[in-house]
């Protein structure tokens, strides 16, 4: 899989890229509420990941990750899944970013370009036969937020 970080109102750029491997196991499994919200941490594949699971150390995640730390928003992260979704298309990273800039306003609760918070995307690549995209916002320069950014308007 392919990981892109989309700057604000440049949907084509690319600041960072690196592979990410398709193994669809879990290391540890994620324990959820009967609302499918995390209530432990777990280190699960990217793919596992569910709209509104936060995330630590994604920012420095290096050139290459498969699995990703996922925590309850409450816990101290840096990022957070906004949209996920798998589409015959999502090997594009034009599709890819598209997806995501469209979902980023009804996630957040404005458009990207009036946001101070950035995003990042993760998509198959060509030859895979996953087509899952995965939809992570951030704000910059934070590292240890303790709420959701569902809703939060800036």
């Amino acid at each position: 899989m392919i990981f892109k970080r989309i700057r604000v109102a440049v949907v084509a750029a690319a600041a960072i890229a690196f592979t990410i491997t398709t193994s669809a196991c879990s290391l540890f499994g994620a324990s959820r509420d009967d609302n499918g919200t995390l209530t432990d941490a777990a280190t699960i594949h990217i793919n596992d990941t569910e709209v509104g699971d936060c995330l630590v150390d994604f920012l420095e995640s290096g050139d290459s990750i498969d699995k990703v730390k996922a925590v309850p928003c409450t816990m101290a992260h840096d990022s957070e899944v906004f949209a996920k979704t798998a589409n015959a298309l999502a090997s594009s990273e034009s599709w890819a970013g598209d997806y995501c800039l469209g979902k980023f306003a009804e996630y957040i609760g404005i458009e990207i370009d009036e946001s101070i918070l950035d995003f990042y995307f993760v998509y198959p690549q060509a030859n895979s036969t996953d087509r899952t995209v995965v939809c992570i916002v951030f704000e910059p320069g934070v590292t240890d937020s303790t709420d959701s950014l569902k809703g939060v308007a800036r």
